[in-house]
């Protein structure tokens, strides 16, 4: 593969795991319950964009009555992941030709 080919691929990656990790947070921060301080409010409001595409898509799990599992962000993880996935085999495969 070309050195710049490289990059993009990289680039590619490198955003896939900043919303990767934005929305592990939300999840753990959601999952328990944390308390509005700034930094969980920062991770919220970087997450948000990115979950308003999944919003409502599953009601919340509530374990013990005390633990809520977002299972929209969840799957929003799932579907960024598999997103990023396929961008750069596509890429890959476009710069192979």
């Amino acid at each position: 593969m070309e050195r710049g080919s490289m990059i993009v691929v990289k680039v590619v990656n490198t955003l896939v795991s900043i919303v990767q990790l934005l929305l592990v947070f939300y999840i753990f921060l959601e999952l328990f319950n944390a308390n509005q301080v700034t930094f969980v409010r920062w991770i919220y409001g970087l997450a948000e964009p990115l979950m308003r595409p999944f919003a409502g898509v599953f009601d919340p799990y509530v374990i013990n009555g005390q633990y809520t599992l977002d299972l929209s962000a969840v799957f929003a993880f799932m579907v960024y992941s598999a997103f990023g996935y396929l961008l750069t085999m596509i890429i890959t495969a476009i710069i192979k030709r």
